[in-house]
């Protein structure tokens, strides 16, 4: 008993990282700019489309809008996703994000011609390539956070972007819905002015971002040992399945609100609003966590109280209530996801970081759509309350299984005490094993 409670406490005092430190560094302050230039046109390029295309589409059925929406999310990730992360690995990443963001200014203002009789077309032909620019753009800035921070910062700068990702998504979509009332296509001008300054500034950085490695001899050995290394292989079981039963849960909550409101297409907003508001506390409050809790009492106890809030729900299966659990689940889950995309971000070879990154990325992101499918398909022959108290046993006995299995902490303070015995003074600068 005692090992178990162990496990669950830091045995050293946490380095604290303050993000107001991070955003002193002017290269990590640059990319930051960059990254919100650049995702807030995203947000208001998506708008003024969305507004081009499918406002005036007549509404279908929820389950099948939900279902078409998986879908299409599926598509990016299976077809880019392998190909970001060697792209971020064979190029130099730097040069990755500031070309990139030039193409994608030309494509934006392309998008312009959606506005004219034929657009319709061209606007899911722009639509379709910008996704597939974002998977390999979010794939190299991603990969390109490591070398702009020290390690144990990684949680902190993590956080900070995906913050910043929030912030930015609903800055664009504020600024198109003020342009749209003036005129529909001043929104892609706009845009594309945001893609260049964004990949000025990143032109601007002048650390390396790494990148631009050759093909080695034994690559996909390497990356099969990074992968099934413990801390990298704990990682991305443990987001995977909390990922999984997250999508399992935000498609059956938003059957149900739609089954007993009648919310349609706004009771999906309405649960994805929900979800998605817990996930921006949940980027807040990741360092803190980090700072006070080992990595497996992070993992054990986001799908624990995961469950034991959804728990609630199944005996109180209320509207309100539904999306109350929800919003905690993906609390939980994104304290687990920043620390998990340091962890990754940290224990990976240099040389295949980008693939090994964009491997972890696809396979929570399936998980998700894979759970949201899998929601949709049970709720027409399950009960709600007994899909959710399944999906709470499915919490406890993983809040279980991650208290037990190997999370690579041992590992890693052997490794220590060797190179401590083997050369003393190379170690006597090293932080405490709070590092991703």
């Amino acid at each position: 008993m005692m090992k178990v409670v162990l496990k669950l406490v830091r045995a050293n005092t946490p380095v604290h990282v303050r993000r107001r430190d991070l955003l002193g560094y002017r290269e990590f302050r640059r990319a930051m700019s960059a990254q919100f230039c650049s995702q807030s046109s995203d947000a208001l390029t998506t708008f003024t489309l969305a507004e081009v295309l499918l406002f005036a589409a007549p509404g279908r059925a929820s389950t099948g809008s939900l279902v078409s929406t998986l879908v299409m999310s599926a598509l990016p990730l299976l077809i880019v996703g392998p190909i970001a992360g060697r792209v971020a690995d064979r190029f130099s990443r730097q040069q990755i994000l500031v070309r990139g963001h030039a193409l994608r200014m030309v494509i934006t203002l392309v998008a312009t011609l959606s506005l004219v009789s034929l657009g319709r077309t061209i606007g899911f032909i722009v639509l379709g390539t910008l996704i597939v620019i974002t998977r390999i753009l979010y794939t190299a800035r991603a990969t390109s956070i490591p070398r702009l921070v020290r390690r144990h910062e990684l949680v902190a700068a993590d956080s900070t972007s995906l913050i910043l990702s929030v912030i930015a998504g609903g800055f664009g979509a504020l600024v198109g819905g003020l342009l749209s009332s003036v005129m529909l296509g001043l929104g892609f001008v706009v845009a594309a002015v945001g893609q260049g300054v964004a990949g000025a500034l990143y032109r601007s950085i002048s650390v390396d971002l790494g990148g631009g490695t050759t093909k080695q001899k034994h690559e996909v050995r390497l990356l099969l040992r990074d992968v099934l290394a413990p801390r990298t292989r704990f990682a991305v079981l443990a987001t995977t399945s909390h990922r999984l039963l997250l999508g399992l849960c935000l498609a059956a909550i938003a059957l149900m609100i739609d089954a007993k409101v009648g919310l349609s297409t706004a009771g999906s907003v309405v649960v994805l609003g929900c979800a998605a508001a817990g996930g921006f506390i949940g980027s807040f409050c990741a360092e803190w966590a980090t700072e006070h809790f080992p990595r497996r009492a992070i993992a054990s106890g986001s799908f624990l109280f995961s469950g034991m809030a959804l728990l609630i729900t199944a005996i109180a299966p209320h509207p309100y209530v539904s999306l109350a659990s929800l919003g905690f689940a993906s609390f939980l889950f994104q304290i687990l996801r920043v620390r998990s995309d340091a962890s990754v971000q940290a224990n990976a070879n240099p040389s295949v970081l980008g693939q090994i990154f964009a491997a972890y990325d696809i396979v929570y992101n399936l998980a998700f759509i894979g759970g949201g499918l899998l929601g949709v398909v049970l709720i027409e022959d399950v009960s709600f309350t007994a899909l959710i108290c399944s999906v709470v046993l499915a919490y406890f006995a993983l809040a279980l299984t991650f208290l037990m299995i190997d999370d690579g902490k041992e590992e890693r303070r052997e490794s220590l005490d060797v190179a401590r015995k083997a050369h003393p003074a190379s170690t006597e600068g090293l932080l405490p094993l709070t590092a991703p």
